[in-house]
This record gives structure tokens, sequence and C-alpha cells, in this order.
């Protein structure tokens, strides 16, 4: 039967489609979190080599260690901005996917709507989902990788970049 077939071709190329875009989405994701585990690993590194630096008044090693860290950091940074751009383009095509099947996992309302129903679980969750309820297009941003991984990797690098400014300084007050 010809019906038969064609329901069965769209239904395969309906799997191909979706495993391919999970599998994107799979993929990236986690090499976001990857990286960003990564970073904290070699944060850990230099920030043991800037506490030999303090530790034996080493000026010159720490400011370039300092340095090394601020310019890890604007590189991890770049790093996560690409690492979104791809957990986007499978987000986009699950999107259109799931569009096509009428389900809806990947609705910014939805996580909005059950981010609120967790958070009223608890007082603390109560305080932040009624904040949250003022301007809620905005700050329900909060709760993003986006957000945490970019504001970690920044203090991380601001921090670098003033421990190098206090090594030139050669560790006033240490």
């Amino acid at each position: 039967m010809p019906g038969e077939a064609e329901d069965e071709a769209q239904v395969k190329k309906l799997q191909l489609e979706l495993d391919y875009a999970s599998g994107w989405f799979q993929y990236t994701a986690s090499q976001r979190l990857t990286t960003f585990n990564f970073f904290l690993v070699v944060v850990g590194f230099v920030l043991v080599a800037y506490a030999q630096a303090i530790d034996h008044r080493w000026r010159c090693f720490g400011a370039g260690i300092g340095a090394i860290g601020a310019v890890v950091s604007m590189g991890f940074l770049a790093i996560d901005v690409r690492n979104e751009v791809l957990v986007d383009k499978g987000l986009f095509a699950l999107r259109k996917i799931e569009a096509g099947l009428r389900i809806g996992l990947a609705d910014p309302a939805l996580d909005r709507l059950h981010l609120d129903l967790v958070l009223r679980e608890s007082r603390p969750g109560r305080l932040i989902a009624q904040w949250i309820s003022h301007a809620p297009e905005t700050r329900w941003r909060l709760f993003t990788y986006r957000v945490w991984f970019r504001s970690v990797i920044t203090f991380i690098g601001v921090a670098f970049f003033v421990g190098t400014v206090w090594a030139v300084c050669d560790f006033p007050g240490s």
C-alpha cells in the first residue's frame, strides 16, 4: 500500500531529524559544561602558582601568572559564547521539530512556569519568585547558564587582573 510506505518514510525522516537535532543539542550542551569544568580546573592550577608567588614574594612571576589567568578567563569567555551559539542551534532545530509534533519541551514560557513553581516550594524561593514577578521577562534570566557561567568567568578574570596589579606593586599588605 502506497499510503503506509509514505507514512513509514515520513516517520523515519522525522526520527532521523529528531535524532540529529537532539544529538547535536546534547553534544554541544555537554561540551559547554565540560568546558566550564575544565576552566575551573585550569583556574585551580593558576591559583596554586599565584599563591606560590605570594608566598615567595616573586613579583614578576606573580604578575605573569595573574596576566595568564586574566587572558585564560577571556579565552574561556569567548569559548562559552561560541558554545552557546552551538547549543542554541540545536535548540532551534528541536523547537522546529517539536512544533510539527505539537509538543513543547523547549518552551521558554513553560520553563518560567516550572521555575516559578519550584521556587514557591520554600520561603527563600517565594521571596525570589515575588522579586522575579515584578519583571518576569528579564529577571528569570538570572537562572540561566549564560548568566552564571559568564559571571563566574568574568569575576575570576577581573580578580586575576587585580592580582596582576597587586603583584606589580610587590604584594602590599601581604
